[in-house]
């Protein structure tokens, strides 16, 4: 089905047009969905891969084909086709393969005094604080955080693009809470470095809270493909500056965040609604005894009906903590963030579950979603959002019923991990893409 390109002969979108196309993911894609597993493959993606193919400036054996017109018009065509069916829907980067990533906001300087950009409180889903709302989830104090009096002190902008307006990219968050307040939770020489929601402290590990960092695998010479490596340590006498501190960090694909649309759908034919990856707890430490001390590794997907986002976060791995178990599905909570430009805005309605009771309420058709119990394992996942949505839908977890009979979009996938008191805990994330 055409040309295929060695690693070191893949082309980047960001040098042009004319040198990798929109066009040339889309017959990546293709080529994906065909794959055993993958669901349906309609006869005419043999065509369609072999128009994209021929129609690109891609050399075999030293000759260069050519690129009329004609041939740009039958890819358009059949890119309409593509869409209609839902297949285009997935993670711009499949699989990871190109390893661009980039922090929640676009500017470099969002939230200081220098950019105005970022505005806090214009909307809130959820008005009312505890206890007239007993599921609201507290920002710090404020149930609903607005504009602060004063800017943050510095933005810990972190990204391995060329521009900040490159794409595509993962989409980077790394909170610590009390995320919206502009004093600082550090102390001595650390007391300045508080940023702005989603964007807290540095996440190159100077200070060492916060680390995350792309490898390619294999991790010499031209990579096949990169793994993301979430890595968080709030441990031992060294770190005693973050003591009240409860950090975040996250990685993952979202419409208008460096994915070009929905990731997916739901109630939708042909559409892509299962996510695959691979997770590796590669290490993890704790106050053993102190239950004060918690911590989890999650998979989160962003959905939206009835005007609101509804979110669910999986724990893969959790420790002192516990969201569901044989008689509960899990934890219905309501969520405020009002950062607007952020990945998070404007929070959602949103369920906590754990992993390992999914099969119990929502039965085996959620897929393989094994729970983490060892370190340095990788554990491959399949995880239906469709089956898990309706499910939690059906045990009235969220405020408004999914629709079962109207197309519902994933908006994003996000991998991430978190964690309260004195803890230390590593996580890679691989082979992450959207199937049928």
């Amino acid at each position: 089905m055409g040309v295929v390109q060695q690693p070191s002969e893949r082309c980047e979108r960001d040098r042009g047009i004319s040198e990798c196309t929109e066009s040339m993911l889309l017959n990546l894609h293709a080529l994906d969905v065909c794959q055993p597993g993958h669901g349906i493959c309609p006869p005419y993606l043999a065509m369609l891969a072999v128009t994209f193919t021929w129609g690109l400036p891609v050399k075999a054996a030293g000759v260069s084909r050519p690129d009329p017109g004609w041939i740009q018009i039958g890819v358009a065509f059949f890119a309409l086709g593509f869409n209609a069916l839902g297949i285009a829907d997935n993670f711009d980067d499949p699989g990871n393969l190109y390893g661009k990533f980039r922090t929640d906001y676009e500017d470099e300087d969002e939230g200081t005094s220098s950019n105005d950009e970022l505005q806090i409180g214009s909307t809130c889903y959820f008005e009312d604080a505890y206890p007239d709302d007993p599921i609201l989830i507290m920002v710090g104090s404020q149930a609903c955080p607005d504009s602060p009096t004063v800017y943050y002190g510095t933005s810990f902008y972190f990204s391995n693009l060329s521009s900040s307006t490159q794409t595509p990219f993962w989409v980077i968050s790394g909170n610590v809470e009390p995320s919206f307040s502009t004093t600082t939770l550090l102390d001595d020489d650390l007391d300045s470095i508080q940023g702005p929601p989603s964007l807290s402290t540095n996440l190159d590990g100077n200070p060492f809270l916060l680390q995350f960092y792309m490898l390619g695998i294999p991790p010499v010479g031209s990579p096949d493909k990169f793994e993301a490596n979430l890595i968080l340590d709030n441990e031992g006498s060294s770190h005693e500056k973050f003591v009240g501190a409860w950090p975040f960090l996250s990685i993952g694909a979202q419409k208008n965040h460096g994915n070009s649309g929905r990731v997916g759908a739901m109630n939708e034919q042909y559409a892509l609604h299962k996510t695959t990856w691979i997770s590796t707890l590669r290490m993890v430490n704790y106050e053993s005894g102190n239950e004060a001390n918690n911590g989890a590794h999650y998979a989160i997907a962003v959905a939206k009906w009835g005007g609101k986002l509804r979110m669910i976060q999986i724990a893969l791995y959790h420790y002192n903590l516990e969201y569901s178990n044989s008689q509960n599905a899990g934890v219905h909570h309501h969520w405020n963030w009002t950062a607007e430009n952020s990945v998070w805005y404007p929070g959602a309605d949103i369920v906590f579950a754990d992993v390992e009771d999914l099969n119990t309420h929502c039965g085996s058709g959620v897929g393989t979603v094994p729970e983490i119990l060892l370190t340095n394992h990788a554990y491959t996942y399949l995880l239906d959002w469709e089956v898990t949505f309706e499910c939690m839908s059906s045990e009235g977890l969220f405020d408004m019923a999914m629709p079962t009979s109207t197309s519902v979009n994933i908006l994003g996938v996000h991998w991430a991990i978190e964690a309260v008191g004195n803890t230390s805990m590593w996580v890679a994330v691989s082979d992450m893409g959207m199937v049928q």
